[in-house]
């Protein structure tokens, strides 16, 4: 009887014991390594939430810290919950001057299990939905734990990359449910995952409005006005998780945004427009894969590290910040150049006495930059190529070589941006595209209006994953070839008669 139990539940008993072994195995993942630079930040807003009841990243402790919308809140506000559960249930103290000591990074970051398994658990159904494969899904989800949730830049740190994941795979996962049933429920959830996507990394508010924007053209143009009526309910449920971050910093600051950086950020893109054509080269080659820094063609291909150094032919494309030559306000490369000009901004509005002198600052910055794209904007194309090529190589999967690795980058970003769209247009599949677009949409925005290191794009990583393994899955059930290698084995192993 309990053998026949186990033939009826046996995919139950593989999935609960596949996210068993995912909780055991990320519980030994999660160490007390420090945080640093944006991961701090976060620290540091978490424990000013969970203590004073804000969002700040001051430096020293008062009893009135002051507010702060330079990162996210969504992240912030879970790691906050951990903190305030570790005091009240186990009575852990915390204080600013020990976040990164006495055990602090490892409660800090335990928030990132839950993160990773809701997560996998997405990553499964949204397999499953597209594919309808159970064995497919059990891979994609194993796959994406080895070659991305295990890896330490993913899950032992305070980045937001995690939390963008799992948000972005659940709003892709009900956009594909939304494209198979049209019941209210699907798009209430797409707005809710999405609102919550915005506020995690802002980027994607700009991104959603887009392609909502887009859907809603769609279907007027098809006359599918109920449809058309479920996508403002997204739209305006979406608007509504915005707005609530949004309005506390019109209050606070006199500016309806969710984060004050974007300005320098886009003035850092516009001045890298401004390379010349050997910068150009020696960006495909420093921001190219490991595997291409071993070959020299002579003369157009041939770099050493020391020219991408201070002082080196490369030197404006360094980002480190080590590279200040004397006062803050003469640097040399395209990324502190930015950095600079709004420090000058912020020190100028300082003097002038205005109250929110970043905010003002960062504003001077972006009309700064949309100056300078729009001078040139076919330029600005051209280099979004060059950002679009920085962005592809990321994570070194399994710890393999860098030939590995550098393959797999390009075959898993190749089959999200062009495999899954050619294959949803030979097939005439709404539901493929409807995967595609955000992903998709969300690469572009990062390479037209960032500097794209390939850290920003990460988030895409599991979608890219599912891409590559439901073509290998189409490819394969369309195709005759491995049928006839079977039968082929079979009349081998069968006796003559």
């Amino acid at each position: 009887m309990s053998m026949e139990l186990i033939r009826q539940h046996y995919k139950k008993i593989l999935i609960i014991g596949m996210f068993i072994f995912f909780f055991l195995q990320l519980t030994t993942l999660i160490s007390d390594v420090p945080f640093k630079n944006d991961a701090s930040q976060n620290a540091k807003s978490a424990y000013y939430l969970s203590q004073h009841g804000v969002i700040s990243v001051d430096k020293r402790e008062t009893d009135d810290p002051s507010p702060s919308n330079f990162r996210e809140p969504v992240p912030i506000f879970v790691v906050a919950a951990i903190i305030q559960i570790q005091e009240k249930l186990l009575g852990h103290e915390f204080s600013l001057e020990t976040i990164n000591s006495d055990g602090n990074p490892k409660i800090f970051k335990s928030a990132n299990i839950l993160w990773a398994l809701v997560l996998l658990a997405a990553i499964y159904v949204l397999t499953h939905d597209i594919s309808q494969s159970f064995s497919l899904s059990i891979l994609a989800s194993l796959v994406s734990y080895f070659a991305f949730v295990a890896n330490p830049l993913v899950i032992d740190t305070l980045f937001t990359e995690l939390q963008a994941a799992t948000l972005l795979t659940l709003t892709v996962m009900m956009i594909v449910k939304a494209t198979r049933s049209v019941h209210v429920r699907n798009f209430a959830w797409i707005g809710i995952f999405a609102g919550l996507l915005s506020l995690t990394k802002a980027s994607f508010f700009y991104i959603f409005i887009g392609i909502a924007l887009l859907f809603i053209v769609v279907f007027l143009i098809r006359k599918e006005r109920d449809i058309v009526k479920r996508v403002l309910l997204s739209f305006a449920i979406f608007a509504a998780i915005a707005a609530s971050w949004m309005t506390r910093n019109f209050f606070q600051f006199g500016e309806f945004e969710i984060t004050q950086r974007g300005g320098v950020v886009l003035l850092g893109r516009a001045y890298y427009d401004l390379m010349s054509q050997e910068e150009m080269v020696g960006s495909l080659y420093h921001w190219g894969p490991p595997s291409l820094k071993n070959i020299s063609i002579k003369p157009y291909w041939d770099f050493s590290a020391e020219d991408f150094e201070i002082g080196g032919s490369m030197q404006r494309l360094k980002r480190s910040v080590d590279i200040l030559r004397g006062k803050p306000d003469d640097p040399i490369t395209y990324y502190f150049q930015a950095r600079a000009e709004r420090n000058r901004l912020r020190e100028y509005y300082r003097k002038q006495k205005e109250e929110f002198p970043n905010h003002l600052a960062d504003n001077d910055v972006q009309s700064q930059a949309i100056g300078l794209i729009t001078e040139n904007p076919v330029r600005h194309l051209v280099m979004t190529g060059i950002f679009t090529w920085r962005g592809i190589w990321d994570l070194r999967i399994f710890k393999a070589s860098n030939n590995f690795s550098d393959t797999s980058n390009l075959v898993l970003f190749l089959s999200l941006m062009l495999g899954i769209p050619v294959y949803a247009f030979r097939k005439k599949d709404f539901s493929l595209f409807a995967f595609w677009l955000l992903p998709f949409a969300a690469i572009s925005f990062f390479a037209i209006f960032s500097h794209n290191i390939p850290r920003y794009s990460r988030m895409v990583y599991p979608l890219k994953i599912i891409s590559f393994l439901l073509i290998a899955h189409f490819a394969y059930s369309t195709s005759t070839f491995p049928k006839k290698i079977i039968d082929k084995i079979r009349s081998k192993k069968s006796p003559s008669t």
